[in-house]
């Protein structure tokens, strides 16, 4: 579960995450977007809405939220931080820095941006 803070809008969604790195996400929250699904990869992205499906190879949705924490969690690296008992790393995308908040297990806890894009706080996150 994400709860995510996207350009002052709240949203809430289910993330799973496979071992190619191709993320599934339906929002749940709010009531007029429930079900809407992102599938997204390296080789593009999808939408489908109801009985709707919008299917694109190139990054057109780059500024959905379902994107962006695509974007950070794919692509992730560099040294682990510690700090006040709290682990981090922080990197850049094309659009923005990032933070991305570390549990002890490894398992994200939270995303910020810079600028202040999106805030997302990870949920009961398991590895399958």
């Amino acid at each position: 579960m994400a709860e995510i803070k996207y350009y002052n809008e709240h949203y809430e969604c289910i993330c799973d995450i496979n071992s190619s790195g191709e993320m599934h996400a339906e929002f749940t929250y709010p009531a007029e977007i429930e079900g809407l699904k992102y599938n997204v990869s390296k080789n593009g992205i999808s939408a489908e809405y109801e009985e709707l499906e919008y299917i694109n190879k190139n990054e057109i949705f780059e500024n959905t939220a379902a994107y962006l924490i695509w974007d950070v969690l794919s692509n992730v690296k560099g040294q682990v931080k510690s700090e006040d008992n709290l682990f981090f790393v922080e990197g850049k995308t094309k659009e923005f820095d990032y933070r991305l908040e570390l549990g002890s297990s490894g398992l994200p806890i939270k995303l910020t941006t810079k600028p202040d894009i999106i805030e997302v706080t990870f949920k009961n996150v398991k590895i399958k």
